[in-house]
């Protein structure tokens, strides 16, 4: 738009734009980027933030796999996409320490640690625009805990999905428990698209004799697209299953 309105400030500000203009100019600067499935539904573009959520053996880890082989087949093409990921960002706000006072450095908690982890990505996305693609383990609990409530445990159950200390049934516990969002205010807000993944008990047959697939579903929560989509993985991918 500036380079039709030429060098001189005032007449960049004269150009008069209509908003189709405007939609089509956007899209063509930052088309949709189409990622294997499950996470093909949602039009996704540079800029998104994706957030995976799964148990420990719903797929999460293994779909960023999925990318970086189908990026690496793209990049062969000439079409490159930045992606930042990563892998388990519950990492940055254990439950166990956001009991505790921090001794030893006092300025750093877990919630300032969250920020300054957002800022570091913005700070990123300004300057590269990129995907950014995120895995998180959910955490089960009973009792009237609330939304960020987790650093004070209060009387509630907690139970860290992927914790190799307390490893429940997660089938039961799914049953019985129910889902606490335990990220900061500042991490939800800035998430733009949600996924979750679950593991059913049914089982698949596979194409190699004597082997069986675990069947695991995906719903997108953010948008809701208000379907679940059911598939195995597979050595070199993802299979749905219709």
């Amino acid at each position: 738009m500036a380079g039709e309105a030429g060098g001189d400030p005032r007449a960049w500000l004269a150009v008069d734009e209509t908003a189709a203009a405007f939609i089509s100019r956007s899209l063509s600067l930052r088309p949709p980027i189409i990622l294997p499935p499950p996470l093909h539904r949602a039009p996704l573009r540079p800029g998104n933030v994706v957030e995976i959520a799964g148990p420990s053996n719903s797929g999460k880890s293994h779909l960023l796999l999925m990318t970086v082989q189908s990026q690496s087949r793209s990049e062969a093409l000439g079409v490159g996409i930045y992606f930042v990921m990563i892998d388990s960002i519950g990492a940055f706000y254990w439950i166990d320490r956001a009991s505790q006072p921090v001794r030893e450095n006092k300025g750093k908690s877990l919630q300032s640690v969250t920020e300054t982890v957002v800022h570091e990505i913005r700070k990123f996305l300004q300057l590269q625009p990129a995907l950014v693609l995120v895995t998180k383990a959910p955490i089960y609990a009973e009792g009237t805990t609330t939304a960020n409530d987790f650093s004070s445990r209060g009387s509630s159950k907690y139970v860290p999905e992927d914790s190799t200390v307390l490893r429940y049934s997660r089938q039961e516990e799914e049953r019985t428990l129910s889902y606490r969002e335990y990220m900061p205010s500042i991490w939800q807000s800035f998430v733009t698209h949600r996924i979750n993944l679950q593991v059913e008990e049914a089982e698949v047959p596979s194409v190699k004799e004597n082997e069986v697939l675990s069947t695991h579903t995906s719903e997108w929560v953010q948008p809701s697209l208000k379907t679940k989509e059911k598939f195995s993985i597979v050595d070199d991918g993802v299979i749905l299953i219709q």
